[in-house]
C-alpha cells in the first residue's frame, strides 16, 4: 500500500455550496435514520450474556439516528481550488 501525504487545503477554502435539492435528500436521510433507529430498537433482547447486548439495545440506535440526522456534506472530502484536497469526517460530526 502507498501512502501519499497530500497537501493541506488552505484557509481561504471557499464555503460549501449547497446543490439543488440538498436539503430534501438530507430531509429523506434523516427519516431513514430514524426508521433504522425504531427498527433496530423493535428487535428482540439479546440475551443478557452477549457481549455487545447494551450497545445494541441502547447505543447503536441511538448512534444511528444521530448520525444520519445530523449529515452534513459540507464536512465530506472534497476537492477545493487549485484541485487541492479539502478533508473532512465522512458527513457525520465525530461528536455524534
Amino acid at each position: 500500500m502507498t501512502i501519499a501525504n497530500l497537501p493541506s487545503a488552505p484557509d481561504d477554502v471557499p464555503l460549501y455550496e449547497l446543490w439543488a435539492g440538498e436539503s430534501e435528500v438530507l430531509a429523506g436521510a434523516a427519516e431513514a435514520g430514524r426508521r433504522a433507529a425504531a427498527w433496530i430498537r423493535s428487535l428482540s433482547a439479546p440475551p443478557a450474556l452477549r457481549t455487545g447486548g447494551t450497545w445494541l439495545a441502547g447505543a447503536q440506535p441511538n448512534a444511528v439516528e444521530a448520525a444520519m440526522g445530523f449529515l452534513d456534506p459540507a464536512d465530506c472530502d472534497r476537492m477545493g481550488p487549485q484541485g487541492r484536497l479539502v478533508e473532512g469526517n465522512g458527513g457525520v460530526d465525530a461528536g455524534r
